[in-house]
């Protein structure tokens, strides 16, 4: 070590790593990054990128379209005859067909990296896959972007300093659109970037071979959305209740929904039956159930995921001292809360904005009333320093002769909230978690 040159860091005082909801504890960790020099002590990072751009030029934007590329893009075009000329619609069927008829191998194949063999047997890795995607849309005329970033959960893209284990995943942008291509995401279609990519940084490479560095961002703000009708019927014995219950998921709930729908062995298996109706519910018996739009390709007009059903339960109805409480909170289902007031180590980042709206019914029986509702309504606010509503749990209730009423509206704007004030930010996600412990009175008139 004496006749070598040297750099000795010592870290002080360093925060044990936290495993906290709504963070990226795996990402946050303190890490050590070097380049070593072999000759000269002055390379630039734009050194490094520039190579690399050179590089995967041919992968990403070849000098000549391969003529298999053209022949199946006429392909493509003469079996969806009604395709617009869209660029979006076209880049869809696009990608919709590579991934319907090609398959990824992890076999170790120089085969696999050969653009003739690759479109001949349809088969490749998952990297040179691009290829395929890079010629037919140069084939269609399409202008895209190509971005390389990395999973934000586990690593942050660093743009100042050349690292290739950030380079983990690439994605295809269309920049007149603000919509991607994700070749590696299966139940991906033309859309939003990837969820675990999202707000993460990477290195964009244009067709001129300019590259630029940039978040990788949403641009449809309202994309993710939960929404629920739950109407409630109790019987005078007040034992067995039904709820009927009409659910939607768009977005990225969407997405993540129907592949677990595409990876189990039909639409209705018990699982499925049981993840896609109400949580946390003891005595659940599912007596119908149905689910529409379940197929992937519905991710890209972002069609709702549709799925109604009718339960009984007698979880929700309980006697103590003579009072027969109505437990309202729990038809919302399991919610996540931050109850524990402990000092906040990392810094808050969800998995992606997102909203949720819920409407619901409740049939009073014959022979009760209820006087006193005021726990159902809550109201949480974290407010931007621009005076905007970033993030808001809203719940309000209203009595209507037999029936009474709820509408809950809650939303994230933002995909990462500052720590200093993380209470606030606590604050609604705990708003949501107490409705769902929250009960009423059902008194005999």
């Amino acid at each position: 070590m004496t006749e070598k040159k040297s750099k000795l860091i010592n870290f002080k005082n360093l925060d044990a790593t936290s495993n906290e909801q709504y963070s990226t504890p795996i990402a946050n960790k303190i890490k050590v990054s070097y380049q070593c020099y072999e000759n000269r002590e002055d390379v630039l990072q734009s050194e490094y990128w520039n190579n690399l751009v050179q590089n995967l030029r041919e992968l990403f934007f070849p000098g000549s379209i391969n003529p298999k590329a053209r022949e199946l893009f006429e392909e493509i075009k003469n079996n969806n005859i009604s395709i617009p000329l869209d660029e979006i619609k076209v880049s869809n069927k696009i990608d919709e067909y590579i991934k319907d008829n090609f398959i990824i191998s992890d076999d170790d194949d120089p085969n696999l990296n050969e653009i003739n063999y690759i479109f001949d047997n349809k088969i490749s890795n998952d990297f040179s896959i691009i290829q395929v995607y890079t010629n037919l849309l140069k084939a269609a005329k399409i202008d895209f972007e190509v971005a390389i970033s990395c999973n934000r959960f586990f690593l942050k893209f660093d743009p100042e300093l050349f690292d290739p284990n950030q380079l983990r995943e690439f994605v295809i942008y269309l920049p007149n659109s603000e919509k991607y291509i994700s070749p590696n995401r299966i139940e991906y279609r033309v859309s939003e970037a990837p969820d675990d990519l999202l707000g993460n940084y990477g290195v964009f490479i244009d067709k001129n071979l300019d590259y630029y560095f940039s978040e990788i961002t949403q641009s449809d703000k309202n994309f993710s959305e939960i929404k629920k009708k739950i109407e409630v019927s109790i019987p005078k014995n007040l034992k067995k209740l039904k709820i009927k219950e009409n659910r939607s998921f768009s977005g990225y709930w969407a997405i993540m929904n129907r592949n677990y729908v595409s990876l189990s062995e039909n639409e209705e298996t018990d699982f499925l039956i049981d993840f896609f109706t109400i949580s946390g519910l003891d005595n659940k018996k599912v007596t119908n159930y149905n689910i529409k739009n379940f197929d992937v390709s519905s991710n890209f007009y972002n069609t709702p995921l549709r799925i109604s059903s009718t339960i009984t339960t007698t979880d929700l109805v309980e006697e103590v001292d003579g009072l027969v409480y109505l437990k309202v909170g729990k038809v919302i289902g399991l919610q996540s809360n931050l109850f524990n007031d402990n000092k906040r180590i990392n810094e808050i980042e969800i998995n992606f904005p997102n909203s949720y709206e819920y409407e619901i019914n409740i049939e009073i029986p014959k022979g009760y009333k209820i006087s006193d509702y005021s726990e159902l309504i809550k109201s949480k606010e974290f407010i931007s320093v621009d005076g905007s509503i970033s993030a808001k749990f809203n719940s309000n209730a209203t009595l209507n002769n037999n029936q009474i009423n709820i509408l809950i509206k809650e939303f994230y704007k933002n995909l990462r909230y500052n720590k200093g004030r993380y209470q606030e930010f606590r604050a609604v996600i705990n708003a949501a978690a107490s409705f769902y412990e929250s009960s009423i009175v059902l008194e005999k008139i």
